[in-house]
């Protein structure tokens, strides 16, 4: 009984200092090409445990939706992503609010 009062008590003081993750979407900050068709999005430090990224490809543009899994004192800075196809001249766009994301090539 006692061991259960502690495994309680242990449980909340983790969740009160870290909180619960949840996931939340986050602006792109800029991208790097780091080849052909992969991209290393910057997301900034977030307080994200994991990112991910989903990505909307067309002729002309590509879509990026990045989601950050967040708990408090976890920091993710950025994700690599595949295309399904070269880069090449088409624009990439920030799927938070539609700007325009800056490449370094």
């Amino acid at each position: 009984m006692l061991l259960g009062w502690l495994l309680a008590a242990g449980s909340f003081y983790y969740f009160a200092v870290y909180g619960l993750p949840f996931a939340t979407d986050v602006a792109v900050g800029g991208a790097s090409l780091i080849g052909p068709d992969r991209l290393l999005i910057l997301l900034g430090c977030g307080v994200g445990a994991s990112a991910t990224a989903t990505i909307a490809e067309n002729e002309t543009t590509v879509t990026i939706h990045a989601r950050l899994k967040t708990r408090q004192g976890d920091c993710a800075t950025s994700a690599e992503v595949q295309l399904d196809s070269p880069l090449g001249e088409r624009r990439l766009i920030d799927g938070y609010d539609g700007t325009e994301i800056s490449i370094d090539r």
